[in-house]
Formats: structure tokens, sequence, C-alpha cells
């Protein structure tokens, strides 16, 4: 029975043994198909989250052919299902499998530290900044402590003495003050309107980087092979040099190359910070103050909005947005590439290489050639790379440096599979031999890569590369976002009528919540409270939505919105036309 055929039903096992265990398979699949239904239901509201999802279903499905594909040769082929080539075979399989399941749990932590970044960034989009040099000057002149603990408190309390995702708080002041000068410097490099909601821009480059980050392109696995042979080189010279054994041989070489790793990541964070400075300059230039005296920079950046911001209407807020899309769009050069450069970053990179090396012979054995057709050609492959015909970062050129950060992850995520199958049975003996200190050191390189670098390292190069060049697909979606936006504005007060109507409620009991929250009586409440309320009456939105609406709908000071005169006269006017109506 131990080396029973799972196809010989009858002979090497009972039909009432196969029914029992199918009886109680079939209960578990159905339980587990309805709720992956409902899982997959609720994640329709996040793209990022239901391709990972199709992800899992993928890698779950080509795992289960490949067992199929072995029990099939041991049954018809005669194959020994432990010889050394099987059990190769099926490790490799499950290096595969575990790669695919630690990139989509690297993506997700990523996703989940970045969303602080976002609300960050959302702040800056929310609060104007006029408000923001203001509060920043009522700060400073409040600034007077008289005990060390008192400054401490000072720099942790909400401006409201609320904790509240939209509470500006000290320590935000520098990064808003760079959000804000970078938005302005983007939006008037590319001729943007101020309407144009930047941090959803910002987020939605974010989310269309998730296919890039789960799905190993052919060139990222000729690179993975590489790093495995590597591995394998250099765990057999150590092999032969020392007399290590052969599985801690590998154990040393993994502690060494992903050490190696690590000091990758610190290069790249260093350099793409590097270019966040640069670009802060630029922009601090762009307002023709001193990059030194940001304050200064963010007064001037607030006087120009507050030159435009009130001319603008939503409609040709949108009509500029699509000019600008289409403009972007005709830049971009249309190569006909083959089948392995269509779709694959990395091949893309090295027919860029070859196309400049022929340039650069052309010129060397050519002399008479024309210097401006030249420059046509190196200026398409700027194009073609990233790089902006308004912004531009020394260095920086979008394609390779996505290939490379891009890069950094999937050999992170395949180090991790690779300590899964190599390291992990290792344990105990290592921990005999060595103590507790290898037991520490060997995975602590892969998480520092995706607590501490990865992170940072994401979201730096989504900010440049978006800045330096317009990202045509997230702007489509911020189009598209933008006019959801607009249409949610006007059904606004429908909504609220309606479901006031079914509740027998009246407009004074819905202003009673925000006046419970407006204790001081300045008439601002948070919008993140407002928000909260306004879910309890229909217009459930999600805290990114209700920013951009509210934008549109309310009138702002910071991070709070002004109810008592939105409701005393633009919402109780519409609301009681409506009611009139009815």
């Amino acid at each position: 029975m131990a080396n029973g055929s799972p196809f010989k039903i009858g002979m090497d096992v009972e039909l009432w043994r196969v029914v029992a265990y199918l009886s109680a398979l079939v209960a578990l699949i159905m339980f587990c198909e309805v709720q992956l239904h409902h899982l997959g239901h609720k994640l329709k509201a996040h793209p990022k989250y239901q391709e990972m999802l199709s992800k899992i279903f993928g890698e779950l499905m080509i795992l289960g052919f490949l067992g199929l594909l072995t029990k099939l040769l041991k049954e018809l082929g005669g194959v020994d299902p432990y010889e050394p080539a099987m059990v190769a075979f099926q490790a490799a399989d499950l290096i595969v499998f575990i790669l695919a399941i630690g990139l989509i749990l690297q993506a997700l932590f990523i996703y989940l530290r970045l969303r602080h970044k976002n609300i960050q960034v959302e702040k800056a989009e929310l609060v104007s900044s006029q408000d923001l040099y203001d509060i920043i000057q009522r700060h400073n002149k409040d600034k007077t402590p008289r005990w060390p603990w008192a400054r401490v408190w000072s720099c942790k309390a909400p401006f409201n003495g609320k904790s509240s995702n939209t509470a500006i708080r000290p320590s935000d002041f520098p990064e808003l003050i760079q959000l804000r000068l970078l938005r302005h410097y983007f939006l008037k490099s590319y001729g943007l309107p101020e309407l144009f909601p930047f941090s959803k821009y910002l987020r939605q480059a974010q989310d269309n980087q998730i296919t890039h980050i789960i799905e190993v392109e052919m060139s990222t696995w000729i690179m993975l092979l590489a790093i495995a042979w590597g591995l394998e080189g250099v765990s057999e010279l150590i092999y032969k040099a020392g007399k290590t054994k052969q599985g801690f041989s590998i154990v040393l070489a993994f502690q060494g190359l992903s050490c190696f790793l690590v000091i990758l990541h610190i290069l790249t964070l260093m350099y793409l910070e590097w270019g966040i400075r640069r670009l802060r300059r630029q922009a601090s230039e762009h307002t023709g103050m001193e990059p030194r005296d940001r304050l200064e920079c963010l007064k001037d950046v607030a006087r120009q909005e507050n030159e435009t911001v009130n001319h603008e209407i939503a409609m040709d807020a949108i009509a500029c947005m699509e000019h600008v899309r289409e403009r972007e769009q005709k830049k971009k050069v249309k190569r006909s590439r083959f089948f392995l450069t269509r779709h694959d970053t990395g091949f893309q990179l090295v027919a860029m290489i070859c196309r400049n090396l022929f340039y650069c012979l052309c010129c060397l054995f050519q002399r008479k050639r024309h210097s401006s057709k030249a420059a046509e050609n190196v200026d398409a492959d700027a194009v073609e790379t990233g790089a902006s015909s308004t912004i531009r970062l020394g260095g920086f050129s979008r394609k390779p440096w996505h290939f490379v950060v891009v890069s950094l992850l999937m050999i992170n995520g395949f180090f991790f599979a690779l300590f899964c199958q190599c390291v992990a049975y290792q344990y105990k003996k290592i921990y005999d031999d060595n103590g507790v200190a290898p037991l520490l050191f060997t995975p602590l390189p892969i998480l520092i890569n995706c607590i501490l670098l990865q992170p940072r390292i994401m979201r730096t190069f989504i900010v440049i590369s978006s800045i330096t060049r317009v990202d045509d697909k997230a702007l489509a979606d911020v189009i598209e976002h933008f006019m959801e936006t607009v249409q949610l504005r006007s059904e606004f007060v429908n909504t609220l009528t309606a479901n006031l109507e079914q509740t027998n409620q009246s407009i004074d009991e819905l202003m009673s919540h925000f006046t419970k929250l407006d204790c001081s009586g300045s008439g601002f409440v948070e919008i993140e409270d407002a928000r909260l309320i306004l879910c309890g009456y229909g217009f459930k939105l999600s805290f990114f939505r209700f920013n951009s609406v509210a934008k549109l709908l309310f009138t702002l000071n910071g991070t709070q919105l002004e109810s008592n005169r939105c409701w005393s006269w633009d919402c109780m006017n519409r609301f009681d036309f409506c009611m009139a109506n009815r």
C-alpha cells in the first residue's frame, strides 16, 4: 500500500476509503470556493490586490499541473519519484512557487508601508500652500516651551488635539513643504491645472507598478538563474577551500550574497534620495527663491496658487488634463519590436544599448554623418526611456532605473525562496554547531531589504519617475477619477436627500452631528470626522475618494472643512430645492 498507485482504485486502495476522503475534500473545496468568491467580490474595488489574488491562483494551477505530471511520469514512465532527478525537479518547482508567494507577500508589505506616505501626500493635497504657510507661521510664534518634555509633546500633538489621519503635526512640516513645492513644479512644468489631483496621480502610478513587482519577465528569469548558478559556484569554492560540509557551504555562500544584495539596495536608495534632493532644489529655483529658504519658496507658491485656483472650472481642468495626456502620448516613439522586446523591459534595455552603440560606431567611422540626425536619435532614445523634455535629472532614465528597482525586489524574493529550500531545513544543525548568532544573521539581510529599504526605494522611485515624465496611464486613470468626483459632487445633495427621506430625519439632525464635533464653535471640523458622519447618511466613500470630493464641494481650511458656511448656504439651499421638487 505504501507504493500503491493512485490510478488503481479497487486494487491498491479501497473504493470506500477513496469516497470517504473525496467527501471530505469536496466539503473543503466548497468552503474555500465560497470564501475566495467573497474575497474576490471585496477586492473588486482594489485592482492591485485582485491582481495579486489572480497571480496566486495561477501559481497554484501550475503547481497542481506539475504535480499531476510527476504522478503520470511515475505511473506510465516507470520513473522512481525518489531518484535525484525527480527530487530536483520537485524542488525546483517548489522554488518557483515560493518565489511567487514571496513576491506577493513582499508587495503586500511594501504597499502597507507606503500607506502612511500616501496619507502624507493626501495631507499635502488637502491643505493649500497658503494654509500650510499660515500653520507653520502660527506654530513658530507659539513655539516657546519652558521644559524639555513640553518641547517633545508639542512636536507630537496634532493641532486639533485629536489623533486623526488628516491632522497636521509639526513633524509633518518638512515633507509637506517638499510635496507642495514638487506639486507646484510638476503642474507648472507640464501646464496642468491647480485642480489636478496630484496625490491621486502618485497613488495611481504606485498601483500601476504592481504587475512589475509580482510578474517575473523572461530577462529577469535569466538573471535569477545566473544568480542561482553563482550561488552554486561560490558554495562549491567554499566547500573545496575549507572543511565545511556541503550543506553549510551553501549557507555561507547565501549569507555573503545576501549581504551584497543589501549593499546594492543601499546604493540604489542613496542615488534616489539624491535625485529627490535635486528635484527639490530645481523646484525651489523654479520659484525664483533661494533653495535653502523653503518657507519663502512655499510663500511664493501660495501666492501663485491664489492667483489661479479661484478662476478654474472643473470641466476646463478636465479638458486641460486631456490635452496634456494627448501631448505626452505623441512624444512616445513607436518602434517596431520583436517578440522578446515587446513586453520585456530587460530585453528592451539590451536593444537600446546595442542601438546606441551602433550609433556611436557610425559616428566614429562616418565623419560626415550629420550631427542633427544623431541628436534626433539620442532624443528619441531619451523619450523612449522616459526622460522628460521639461524636467531633467542628471543620470536618471526611467526605464533603466525601473529595471534596477524591480530586479532588486525580484532578487530579494528569489533569495527568500532559496532560504526556504536551502537553509531553513539546516537550522537545527546550525544551532547545534554555531549557536544563535548564525540563525539570526542568515535571514536578516532579506528582512532589512523588505522592511527598511524596499518601501523607501519604491516610494522615491515612483515620485522621481512620475515627476520627471508624465505617466500617461496614471494620468488617464486620474482623469477618469476626476470626472467621477465631479459627478459625485453633483449627486451629493441628492444622496443625502434620499437617505433623510427614507429614515424620516431632518437636515437639523444631520447638522447636530457637526455641531457636537465643533466644541470650540470655530465652524470647522476634520474632514475624516465629516466623512464618518456622512457615511451614516448614505454618502459612503473611501478616505482618499472623499478627500477629492471635499476639495470640490466644501470650503477647506487646512485639513478641516468649514461646515457652518457650507451647510448654511450652499447645501441647505440645494436641499430645500430638492425637497420642494419631490
